[in-house]
């Protein structure tokens, strides 16, 4: 069952009182929600990827760089995983606040988050997005990638659902979501 975010037993006098992670695969609007709900000031709002949290890491466990044509071969070389104790710091200090992002070891890193949600999106609207990529972020860029991302949903999806991760329906479009956290809020 997909359902948007219940905000309300998360919020306190308009301000977040738990640390809520919000996940999902690669194009399912993870950014976008937080760039447009990141002028907020109410909640705080952070993006992994520009907290610095997460890094790709060879079989050597040393860190390296993306690859904007990365094919299969090199995503079964190398891990894109966050930094647990980075992340239990960032925590600390920002306890009270919504995390945008996803990870290998996303459900590890699950564990220090009071409430965790995945935005759950079908293979038709990701291909749709694929068609329409506008993002920063190169994962997706080749037709590789957009395969390996597709073959990755259900399983991710599942891991979700048995992390007890709450559903977010993304096949609503992204707007259509931030006006709806925004009523909460």
């Amino acid at each position: 069952m997909n359902i948007y975010i219940n905000t309300k037993n998360l919020i306190k006098k308009n301000k977040i009182n738990k640390s809520i992670l919000i996940t999902g695969i690669s194009y399912s609007g993870k950014t976008y929600l937080y760039q447009n709900l990141k002028n907020n000031k109410d909640i705080n709002l952070y993006d992994a990827d520009e907290i610095g949290v997460g890094k790709w890491y060879n079989k050597k466990n040393q860190i390296v760089k993306f690859k904007n044509n990365a094919n299969e071969k090199r995503f079964k070389n190398h891990n894109f995983l966050w930094d647990i104790k980075f992340l239990k710091l960032f925590l600390n200090k920002n306890n009270n606040c919504y995390l945008f992002g996803l990870s290998e070891n996303i459900f590890e890193a699950s564990k220090l988050f009071d409430k965790c949600f995945f935005l759950n999106i079908n293979s038709n609207e990701l291909k749709k997005r694929f068609n329409k990529n506008d993002r920063n972020n190169p994962m997706g860029n080749t037709i590789q990638q957009q395969n390996i991302i597709l073959n990755y949903m259900n399983n991710f999806k599942n891991q979700c659902l048995q992390n007890n991760f709450i559903s977010i329906d993304a096949t609503k479009s992204p707007i259509d979501i931030k006006n709806y956290i925004n009523t909460l809020i």
